[in-house]
């Protein structure tokens, strides 16, 4: 038997909430639970993400199986408990999937690049204090350049300090340490409070 248990198709693109009755089936019928992820389907014309996503005719599908699962269940969880029990270890399993089924390994950098193919070259995704969008081209142009500039001030360094206030150029420098090898270290930037500041001295 074959049963969707979210309660709807993904408007996010995310795993939606998952619905205690398929659970309860598996349970009751003694049967195993077999995870199967369909992924690109959100792409096509008839996917829920318009507006959010490129869609277009005829995506690449890929279907995931992973190793059935047995739900084991207390003693005694009888009624509504037992349902949740059910529905938290269905949920546990989808997630479980989602992760395994995620190239997890993957670079922050080739991520970008994905997401750049997903949504468009085009597509702004950044906007600062400035209220200058930014696109996806700019962000992985910048990242070349600006992390070229600093892999040069940076020689055999792996790990290197990031002290910037919370806009654009914070994300490009982000990506453009990843483009040359470099890990990043997040500082938090953050004005000196009032309080922390050497009082003025009084004349007299």
């Amino acid at each position: 038997m074959v049963i969707f248990p979210e309660g709807r198709l993904t408007i996010t693109g995310s795993l939606m909430k998952v619905y205690e009755g398929p659970g309860t089936i598996a349970h009751m019928a003694n049967a195993k639970v077999l995870p199967v992820r369909i992924d690109g389907a959100q792409f096509s014309q008839f996917s829920k993400m318009r507006g959010k996503l490129r869609l277009k005719w005829f995506p690449k599908i890929t279907l995931t199986y992973l190793p059935p699962v047995k739900f084991e269940t207390p003693e005694g969880l009888k009624g509504s408990e037992l349902r949740d029990h059910l529905a938290d270890k269905l949920y546990d399993v989808m997630t479980g999937m989602m992760l395994r089924s995620s190239p997890a390994d993957k670079m922050l950098f080739d991520s970008l690049l994905d997401a750049r193919k997903a949504h468009g070259r085009k597509h702004k995704i950044v906007e600062d204090v400035t209220r200058s969008p930014i696109t996806y081209d700019r962000i992985v142009l910048g990242s070349f350049i600006l992390g070229r500039k600093i892999a040069a001030l940076t020689p055999n360094q792996k790990t290197v300090g990031v002290l910037l206030p919370n806009a654009a150029g914070n994300l490009i420098t982000f990506f453009g340490l990843h483009v040359h090898g470099r890990i990043p270290a997040m500082l938090n930037f953050r004005p000196v409070p009032s309080i922390c500041r050497r009082p003025a001295r009084r004349r007299r």
